[in-house]
């Protein structure tokens, strides 16, 4: 009978682990023990004792908190006595005289340019914080804007009746809309057939739109032109009335755009699903955290951040800030690559937006729906690099009229219309009711104050100075205090010889 073999000595802990066993101690003493390394396939497997190339899971990570934008400080050089004298208009240097209206050609003012637009402006005795505030020069009224009209394009002292002897130029109104209804009239003095000469084309265009073109020349403006009474948009005529607009006709032009309520719900990303790590060993049963949840976008507010800096050209003082720049889904839409690799992002249209035509008091029809929104920074870019991407609060749809070859019109802004439409209130008008353009003037005044009270509170507060993206800037493009990556405007206000803002000098274009 065999004897038993003998038992193996279980390792206490403090014995090595790879501790040979007596039946192969011989051959340990011929070979040297080897450290194993890991395979490739086990490195990229994740974790320790997975073998599969299967990437290691990852939890899902919090939404990015928004940054929140603040208030831009500036160092502005005292103002000098003669800062505080109220806005002058332009200098009118008269070019012709058609039916007993003088046409004058502007000067002693800026003209937006690209990348820049000026608007006039005056210290503040009631705001020591803010500075300076935004002003008026007379005519207190809805007029053509002479800083945002071609420098081709005449207008009369009222800013009313414009004509050009160039090819088409264009001609914005100081007025602009951004919800409700609102309505204006074009009567076309000189223009197409009874004997007149050049063209008019009237619509409503963004800021975007450039002045060097006629309105409808791309998606920034809609336009109704003269000949056949057809449509313009993205440069493209269709057939809308399929009767021209001829010398002596006015043509009424009404708009709708939403609420920005509305505006602001349709700019918001929808809430998206954040799948859980798909690997084996993690069981959402034992993990809840593991499920798939819904995040809802941070809720998107209109914010109003206007960055601009005070400067002095030919002794008046004017706000120069960033003009805004098309984006490049706009661009894709004007003139579509053929070639792409993947089609580009439509812009975002406002359902239920239109405009509405009226010819001697007759109504044309709609022939634009659904127009395409208008709210930075998504459907706007600054155009200079470094600018901040902020709602200034004048994004909207401005009055427009662009005239070719000797074109010539006057605009009535109201309330005393022509052909008046039946549903058009004067005065206490809400948000759904048809409203002349000329209420908007006063409304603009009211919204530019409020502005300011608010940024004054804010710089009073010195709440500007903990945000992101805030801090102090003085001189050219230099900068005190503040986070990285601060907007620098071209033009700061530098202290001239009589210890105000410094003259400058702007490029005529």
């Amino acid at each position: 009978m065999a004897s038993p073999s003998p038992s193996l000595k279980r390792p206490f802990p403090e014995d090595p682990v790879d501790a040979p066993s007596p039946s192969n101690k011989s051959s340990t003493k011929s070979k040297p023990v080897r450290d194993k390394k890991e395979t490739w396939k086990k490195k990229d497997g994740g974790p320790a004792g997975s073998h599969s190339g299967t990437p290691a899971p990852t939890l899902p990570s919090a939404p990015e908190q928004p940054k929140k934008l603040g208030l831009l400080r500036w160092k502005l050089p005292a103002p000098v006595p003669e800062d505080f004298a109220p806005a002058k208009p332009p200098i009118f240097t008269h070019h012709c005289s058609f039916d007993g209206i003088e046409l004058c050609s502007t000067s002693e003012h800026p003209k937006n340019r690209r990348g820049f637009r000026y608007i006039p402006c005056r210290p503040s005795r009631m705001m020591p914080h803010l500075a300076y505030q935004q002003t008026e020069a007379p005519p207190f009224c809805a007029r053509i804007n002479w800083e945002d009209t071609s420098a081709h394009v005449f207008s009369d002292p009222e800013g009313r009746t414009v004509m050009t002897d160039k090819g088409y130029r264009m001609a914005r109104a100081n007025v602009g809309v951004r919800e409700g209804k609102w309505y204006f009239e074009c009567k076309i003095l000189s223009g197409y057939n009874k004997g007149g000469t050049g063209n008019v084309r009237v619509g409503w265009a963004r800021r975007e739109a450039p002045l060097d073109a006629p309105v409808g020349f791309d998606g920034y403006s809609y336009g109704i032109r003269d000949i056949e009474g057809q449509k313009m948009h993205l440069s493209r005529p269709k057939p809308f009335m399929n009767e021209s607009v001829e010398t002596g006709d006015i043509l009424g032009l009404e708009i709708y755009l939403p609420s920005l309520a509305t505006q602001v719900a349709l700019d918001t990303p929808p809430p998206t699903a954040e799948e859980p790590p798909t690997s084996s060993n993690l069981d959402p049963s034992i993990d809840p955290s593991l499920t798939t949840t819904i995040t809802p976008p941070p809720p998107k507010q209109i914010d109003v951040i206007r960055d601009r800096v005070p400067i002095r050209y030919k002794n008046r003082l004017y706000f120069e800030q960033y003009e805004y720049a098309p984006t490049k889904e706009m661009e894709d839409l004007m003139n579509p690559s053929p070639n792409a690799s993947k089609p580009s992002t439509p812009p975002q249209t406002l359902p239920g937006s239109y405009i509405k035509i009226y010819k001697n008091g007759v109504c044309k029809g709609t022939p634009f729906e659904d127009l395409l929104s208008l709210l930075p920074p998504k459907h706007s870019k600054p155009s200079v690099q470094g600018s901040r991407e902020t709602d200034d609060g004048t994004c909207g749809y401005y009055p427009a009229i662009s005239l070719f070859g000797g074109g010539k019109a006057s605009l009535n802004f109201g309330p005393d219309f022509d052909f008046p439409p039946p549903d058009l209130v004067i005065g206490r008008g809400g948000l759904e009711d048809l409203r002349p353009v000329c209420e908007r003037y006063d409304e603009q005044i009211c919204e530019d104050l409020t502005y300011d009270l608010l940024d004054e509170i804010d710089l009073w507060c010195g709440s500007s100075g903990g945000y992101l993206d805030s801090g102090v800037l003085s001189g050219r493009g230099g900068t005190t205090g503040g986070g990285a990556g601060q907007a620098q405007a071209t033009n700061h206000a530098q202290v001239g010889d009589n210890g105000g803002i410094k003259e400058m000098e702007i490029d005529e274009e």
